[in-house]
């Protein structure tokens, strides 16, 4: 894809003024090739076909911590679903090349058990979204974009390494919870593709010990579509629920109760690892 963004306060160039559609933030032509994104300090215009995003933001110093976090994510999810890559809001964690997608909504546990399998050695391609792709023979690809992930600070506790790698906050953001950018070799670790072995949904249910257990295809998949898919990115929702339905078709589900004990979490995983690579 070929970026062009301009940053209007410092090149002095007044952006076009375009009218946000009544509908929200975002615009589809009916023919799906062009998608304009406005935002309250920038629009950007994506062609699809071309593979090409041009666009603009008031400054540099407008852009929120989640946005420099994960830039462009919108754009790169609609774009990559014209290449049939599918984007879900998930992290995914593994060994070799193989791994778990973990899927659910904001607070069930994802970063959690992505970060405490991080610490604990595990491949990472994200905590909060990925990339997927089907392969043949009915495999899927994992592929990871960002190495950042967004933590409320009672949480950032827990991991103490990321104190040093916070991302400053902008003045007066509607979106406190801090970003933080994780270590060089987890941004260059995310050029490897992994093999999705299993749909993981991870639950917090106030007892120590973690534990797993088989779900069946609807759990799993009402766990990850509604997320990824209608309250992410509405405009790619059509695209996006029959592969997510082949995913949880294909792949093994379970549910991931998480205990208290944080340090349990790492050696549970790897048990549910082994038990779909057998």
């Amino acid at each position: 894809m070929q970026v062009q963004l301009w940053d209007v306060g410092a090149a002095n160039v007044a952006p076009p003024r375009v009218t946000p559609p009544a509908s929200g933030k975002y615009w589809r032509s009916d023919d799906g090739l062009w998608v304009a994104h406005f935002q309250p300090h920038g629009m950007t215009l994506l062609d699809v076909a071309g593979g090409r995003v041009v666009g603009w933001v008031a400054g540099a110093d407008r852009i929120l911590p989640w946005e420099r976090a994960k830039p462009l994510l919108a754009e790169l999810t609609v774009w990559l679903m014209s290449q049939g890559v599918v984007g879900t809001h998930g992290g995914f964690v593994g060994r070799d090349g193989e791994g778990v997608l973990l899927v659910g909504k904001g607070g069930s546990g994802k970063t959690t058990t992505a970060l405490c399998c991080l610490d604990a050695g595990f491949e990472f391609l994200g905590d909060d979204h990925v990339e997927l792709e089907e392969r043949a023979a009915g495999e899927f690809i994992c592929h990871g974009l960002y190495a950042s992930t967004a933590l409320w600070p009672e949480h950032a506790k827990r991991f103490p390494r990321l104190s040093t790698s916070q991302m400053q906050d902008v003045p007066q953001t509607d979106r406190p919870k801090p970003c933080f950018l994780l270590p060089p070799q987890v941004a260059a670790a995310l050029a490897r593709p992994s093999r999705v072995r299993a749909v993981v949904v991870p639950q917090v249910d106030g007892q120590e010990v973690t534990t797993f257990e088989p779900i069946s295809r609807l759990p799993a998949l009402l766990a990850m579509a509604p997320h990824s898919l209608i309250a992410r990115f509405p405009i790619a929702a059509r695209d996006g629920l029959d592969f997510m339905g082949r995913v949880v078709e294909r792949v093994p589900c379970f549910r991931l109760n998480l205990g208290s004990d944080l340090a349990q979490i790492p050696a549970v995983m790897s048990q549910l690892l082994d038990r779909v690579r057998k």
